[in-house]
């Protein structure tokens, strides 16, 4: 927590040092771990930030993104791949459903170690728990992340894959393109190609600023 409370300081002591130059928004991005539901509220008011970005990487409390042996954990636990599928849309569903993120992260995560995965999204029950997702997220007017790191790890696309974006779009959700840095080496990785995609989807190019929380 104290180090969680020094990147929020850092975070605001730039803003205002920049504040001429560039307008900085201090963000956090969450997990569905158990009890995340009740700990994310308290952390988010405790902290403060100026935004989050809602994201699924627990299912059944595996991280499945850590490694392809966490991977086939998940699986394990949920019965077979098309339900890990389903429990990863539903726990995101509920996370948006209560959190109401200004960005929703990598919407379709799940499929990071799935060679199949087009076929499987494509699944009736599967595809029936994306369409009920975007609905939300147009709804609630959030955001959805266009996240650049998969190429970085060799994908052929980002999240989403083309379909559910090709979706989004028809439903006119802003879509932002995003690096997902986790180092200062990988700042910026693969944002033309991002901004090419979203050019060739003819998504405009003034991106929707993340809506700022306001406390008490």
């Amino acid at each position: 927590m104290l180090r969680f409370k020094e990147y929020i300081k850092e975070c605001r002591r730039l803003q205002k040092k920049y504040s001429r130059e560039i307008r900085i928004f201090v963000g956090m991005e969450i997990e569905t771990c158990t009890g995340y539901e009740k700990f994310v509220p308290w952390l988010i008011n405790k902290v403060q930030p100026d935004y989050i970005v809602g994201s699924v990487h627990f299912v059944e409390d595996v991280g499945f993104d850590y490694s392809k042996n966490e991977y086939i954990k998940a699986i394990e636990k949920t019965g077979n791949p098309d339900a890990l599928y389903c429990r990863y849309f539903d726990l995101q569903f509920e996370m948006i459903s209560l959190l109401k993120p200004a960005v929703v992260g990598h919407f379709d995560l799940i499929r990071l170690f799935d060679d199949n995965y087009r076929k499987r999204l494509s699944k009736p029950a599967i595809q029936k728990r994306i369409r009920r997702n975007l609905q939300l997220i147009k709804k609630l007017g959030l955001i959805l992340d266009l996240n650049l790191r998969s190429l970085a790890k060799g994908a052929c696309e980002p999240y989403p894959s083309t379909a559910i974006l090709d979706a989004a779009c028809r439903l006119k959700i802003p879509v932002i393109p995003g690096d997902d840095s986790h180092s200062i080496r990988s700042v910026g990785n693969f944002m033309e190609t991002g901004i090419q995609i979203l050019a060739e989807k003819r998504l405009p190019a003034q991106w929707q600023k993340p809506e700022v929380l306001h406390f008490s």
